[in-house]
């Protein structure tokens, strides 16, 4: 029996948590197979340990990278190797020699390799990710990878198997084969808007230290095998960006590409939905001729117009010609092109029903899923993009887009409409047309939604849609699983939704929209239920559609769902024993799960097979506030309540719908900032005690601007208490009085304590615009005019 299923679902009938299970023997992500022998093999300080790269001839930079990251961690703990090549280490017999061996290059190391073994090092589904590590007893260990890249995680698994003893370390006896469910696992997401925008790693103290912390990142996603990161977004015009971004871009691509890793960075490719303003990149529009003939429209609905016509060949041209710049000023590791943001197969295809006179004599068809049709017209704009975009390389071969570019596929439809047959099948049939039309290309993915089983227990949609995507160079899919902690279903740092990714096996990626740094520990539990779905820890797979909705509901909105993994011993406390120290761990487990009920009833009762936004009590704000200090969303959304009149719509709308005025709003808004303000003074508490219980000198500094970001919020926080109380009475139907003054002199004295606190603490914002230390102080700013604004008033 398979060794991870069989505990999982010991686990699950238990309770137990793999550290009662696994004793000293704990790696994650979890191998696929492990045996583990009571002997080990002990080094002691001073004694001759040898990393040999072999064969001899398989000296590339991974391989010495796998040998360099090894000998750094013994020598943390004070045990000193030498690297040796295979031939030169033959003369060396004395001491524990640490194989690092490639595969791929010589198929018979010096050690018995096994079918099963033999099958993780070179099958093709595995894409040289796979590895073995067998301790072989007295005085050798060998990590065989089936490429360089998997001798390169199979050293990651290495180093969490070292434990330090008083004498110097050891290293269990153990026989470990392990390969990924998915060949690629973005399990990183460093933007705090799903996969738009705002980057999480902008501490503010200037470009320099931002680059170096995002390569320390790199080296952190690498040891958990996390080989996809959501790096930036949204729009392709470096110009847009901020200062130095396309050097810095360039340079820490570079950086992950010698650690396997791809960085995703997105943008449209049509459509063009993000307003105009926050759009990083040029939106192109339907014209007779360019740059200035007349404007046209092509497609109903809301896509009219917004650069959609797919025969219009030099509109084609000139969105490739944006994409050849961009990737060959940064080389990324993927593109995740959005097109119109329709997910849907029956709201597109009416759409196509009022396309331009161009596009009805090239694809005459009315029928969306017909290559003389939608699907035809589809096929031309994303042919346009993926030539363009492997024709970029580099005269040194430094970099192929073909080869170190993965291309994602995103809308118009990346789900069906209801998980009928039909409707399964026209987004079948639709996808199978157009990948039919594509250049050949074994880079291109196309993306997908998470798509649960039918409920009269119909196909699996991922092999299904696999099975559609066939083609000889075989495209991919990327299956975008939104599961909360995601700023788009929740904003809560936690989710249990992870586990139930082994419903997407079959996947070339797996996007679990979440883990930025306010949410980290959900890196690491994406990053073990990414590399195997079927881990030690619990997990969900073959149930009725019905169940998994429930369930994922619930994992979102629930606080400590599944308990298996959120409860005492799980595998939250024990990623935030790795990421902390076990001494700091409960402190910040707590601090992750301090939070507060905003509306003043209970929740709802919700049906359980429907997924619906915790958003009853403020506009665009969920309903359970958390001590983060992640706010760029909660003052993005507040900020339109701050002038004279409501600057935004959505916001208009939900108070009709909810029949509460303005003064009303602006009350809840007190409360809400207030019970954040206690959230913030209890996080605050939680994190001074993590900084003294002996924190992993790796996490001090990620602690300390953590302390750093809460008390700098307190003022502002405080100001906003003030403010809101002062124009909840500003609005009311009642004459205002004295208090309304005396609420905003008391607001605009704590938002320039505020604003000082700021910038000492935030001097250097790499983006003031798009990272949450920039929307501070520039928030900061807004606020102090706009209470400028209303004390004008008053003295009027």
């Amino acid at each position: 029996m398979r060794y991870a299923r069989a505990l999982s679902e010991i686990l699950m009938v238990t309770g137990l948590s793999s550290a009662n299970l696994m004793g000293a023997v704990q790696v994650l992500p979890s191998p696929q197979y492990l045996e583990q022998d009571k002997e080990g093999i002990r080094i002691s300080r001073g004694r001759p340990v040898r990393l040999v790269i072999g064969p001899s001839r398989a000296g590339t930079a991974k391989m010495e990278l796998a040998a360099n990251y090894l000998r750094k961690h013994l020598e943390d703990r004070k045990v000193s190797p030498t690297v040796k090549s295979a031939d030169s280490v033959a003369q060396e017999p004395e001491g524990v020699h640490i194989y690092l061996w490639d595969y791929s290059t010589d198929r018979h190391p010096d050690i018995s390799v096994n079918l099963l073994d033999q099958e993780v090092l070179s099958g093709d589904s595995y894409q040289g990710q796979g590895y073995i590590i067998r301790t072989m007893l007295p005085e050798s260990i060998w990590v065989v990878g089936g490429t360089a890249q998997g001798t390169l995680y199979g050293a990651m698994t290495l180093l969490q198997l070292v434990e330090t003893i008083e004498q110097g370390i050891r290293i269990p006896g153990i026989y470990i084969r392990d390969y990924p469910d998915f060949p690629f696992r973005a399990a990183s997401d460093w933007l705090l808007r799903i996969e738009l925008s705002h980057m999480t790693y902008d501490r503010g103290q200037g470009l320099e230290a931002f680059i170096r912390l995002c390569e320390r990142r790199l080296d952190r996603a690498l040891r958990f095998k996390i080989n996809m990161v959501l790096m930036d977004g949204f729009g392709w015009d470096i110009g847009k960006h901020f200062s130095g971004y396309g050097d810095a871009m360039l340079r820490l691509n570079r950086y992950a590409r010698a650690r396997g890793i791809r960085l995703i960075f997105g943008g449209y490719g049509a459509g063009y939905d993000m307003p105009e303003a926050e759009y990083k990149g040029r939106v192109f529009e339907n014209r007779e001729w360019y740059p200035d003939g007349p404007r046209y429209q092509c497609l109903g609905g809301p896509y009219r117009g917004r650069g959609g016509c797919r025969g219009n060949e030099a509109l084609n041209e000139l969105k490739a010609e944006e994409f050849r710049k961009f990737v060959a000023a940064v080389e990324p590791g993927a593109l995740y092109i959005h097109h119109e943001d329709c997910c849907a197969f029956n709201e597109f295809s009416r759409a196509w029903a009022e396309r331009c006179d161009r596009c009805r004599k090239r694809w005459p068809s009315g029928d969306f899923r017909a290559p003389t049709g939608g699907a035809g017209a589809l096929a031309t704009g994303y042919s346009a993009l993926i030539k363009a975009v492997n024709n970029v390389k580099k005269p040194d071969g430094s970099y192929d887009a073909s080869r170190d570019l993965e291309i994602l596929l995103v809308s118009p439809i990346y789900a069906p409409n209801s998980s009928s047959s039909e409707d399964w099948s026209n987004v079948l049939e639709l996808w199978h047309n157009i990948v039919n039309l594509l250049p050949p290309a074994a880079n291109v993915q196309v993306a997908t939604r998470e798509t649960f089983p039918q409920e009269g227990g119909g196909g699996n949609w991922v092999r299904l849609f696999d099975s559609a995507l066939y083609t000889p160079t075989k495209f991919g899919l990327f299956l975008f699983f939104a599961g909360g902690a995601d700023n788009f279903f929740s904003d809560y740092p936690l989710t249990g939704t992870p586990a139930l990714n082994a419903m997407f096996r079959g996947a070339r990626t797996i996007y679990n929209a979440t883990g930025d740094f306010y949410q980290e520990p959900m890196e690491l539990i994406n990053a073990e239920y990414s590399w195997n779905a079927r881990p030690v820890w619990p997990y969900r797979e073959s149930m009725p559609s019905s169940e998994i909705l429930a369930l994922r509901h619930r994992y979102i909105y629930e606080p400590n769902q599944p308990p298996e993994i959120f409860g005492q011993n799980g595998l939250f406390t024990r990623v935030c024993e790795i990421l902390y120290g076990v001494k700091a761990a409960p402190w910040m487990a707590s601090y992750y799960r301090e939070s507060a009920w905003l509306p003043e009833s209970p929740a709802p009762d919700e049906p359980p097979n429907q997924l619906r936004r915790q958003i009853t009590y403020l506009p665009g704000v969920w309903d359970r506030a958390y001590a983060i200090p992640a706010h760029w969303l909660h003052l993005r959304v507040d900020s339109a309540l701050w002038g004279r009149e409501i600057q935004s719509g959505r916001v208009k709308k939900q108070m009709e719908t909810w029949k509460i005025d303005r003064a009303e709003v602006h009350r809840r808004q007190a409360r809400r900032w207030h019970i954040v303000s206690q959230l913030t003074r209890r996080g605050t508490e939680w994190i001074s005690r993590a900084l003294s219980a002996d924190p992993l000198p790796e996490s001090r500094a990620d602690l300390e601007f953590l302390h750093r970001s809460l008390e700098t919020y307190q003022p502002l926080l405080k100001s906003l208490v003030e403010f809101h109380q002062a124009l909840s009475i500003r609005f009311s139907k009642e004459a205002p009085g004295t208090t309304w003054k005396s609420g905003m002199d008391s607001a605009l004295a704590l938002a320039r304590q505020a604003r000082e606190a700021a910038a000492r603490a935030f001097p250097a914002p790499v983006d003031p615009k798009w990272s949450e230390v920039g929307v501070l102080r520039s928030s900061i700013d807004e606020l102090i005019v706009s209470i400028g604004n209303f004390r004008k008033e008053i003295h009027e």
